[in-house]
């Protein structure tokens, strides 16, 4: 069976998350069927190191509040010169057309994210480019003139943190669900009694699986280049056969290594479950 491929596989390394107002990411849970904890939003586990995006970039309070019905896509209204590329960059990330906007000959087979040489769109990200870490400092929330406060920035994740993000969720996990019975209330006293050492546990734990993913990273990462090098030459018109010189140029500048690589993909993957 050949690899299947689709458009949107172009955006797999960098989908867009608005913390207001959801975006790709949450699509792609959503469609694995899988639900966040309650009171866990995306943003929150971000803030708590339980996974960080792959690019944060500040969006211009101006420009939201320029926005009528933010982030409703298809309004007619008047921007600032100096925000357009905010909003192109808003809009064209939620409808994967950012490759359109931004296209390539040289560097056609990177992301345009990814580029040494970047488009006005993708270089002006970068300018505005803020700190993932949970320490970073984050610009205050705006209110929009609907009353509503708003995050002026836009989160970018690669899909396949979605792995990493289930992983961490299961790591940080206390106990097993606790059901309704006659035993509820003991149990629910004993657990109170040893908090503190399964805290101390599953805080260890999720160090560990942090650790762990900070190796596994290298893998995916390289993945999902070549996940986007096939996707973009499919989609080339005409379609682009031969990749021999783009996986070359990929190899060179990433400096991919075929044995360590190997050696990730049998050992780590399959212990994850997933090779």
């Amino acid at each position: 069976m050949g690899l299947v491929i689709s458009e949107r596989d172009l955006s797999c390394r960098y989908l867009a998350e608005h913390s207001s107002t959801g975006g790709a990411f949450s699509l792609h849970l959503a469609a694995l069927s899988f639900e966040l904890p309650r009171g866990m939003p995306l943003e929150a586990l971000v803030g708590w190191g339980f996974i960080r995006p792959r690019l944060r970039v500040a969006l211009p309070p101006s420009l939201i509040r320029s926005w009528p019905h933010f982030p409703e896509l298809g309004h007619d209204f008047s921007l600032r010169s100096q925000d357009l590329w905010a909003n192109h960059l808003y809009v064209y990330s939620s409808v994967g057309a950012l490759w359109e906007a931004e296209p390539s000959t040289r560097e056609w087979f990177e992301h345009p994210f990814d580029r040494r040489v970047r488009g006005q769109i993708a270089t002006n990200a970068f300018r505005h480019r803020l700190g993932v870490s949970p320490r970073a400092k984050l610009p205050r929330r705006g209110r929009h003139p609907d009353g509503r406060l708003i995050a002026p920035w836009l989160d970018f994740f690669a899909r396949w943190q979605i792995y990493e993000l289930l992983d961490i969720l299961q790591a940080a996990r206390l106990v097993d669900p606790i059901v309704c019975s006659p035993n509820t209330p003991r149990v629910l006293l004993r657990l109170m009694r040893h908090y503190a050492a399964a805290e101390r546990w599953s805080k260890r734990w999720v160090r560990w699986r942090r650790r762990d993913w900070a190796r596994l990273a290298l893998v995916f990462d390289w993945i999902s280049r070549d996940r986007t090098m096939r996707t973009a030459a499919h989609f080339a018109r005409p379609p682009i056969l031969d990749l021999r010189g783009a996986r070359s140029a990929l190899v060179a500048r990433y400096r991919i290594h075929e044995s360590p690589l190997r050696s990730l993909l049998t050992r780590d993957l399959v212990q994850l479950g997933i090779g």
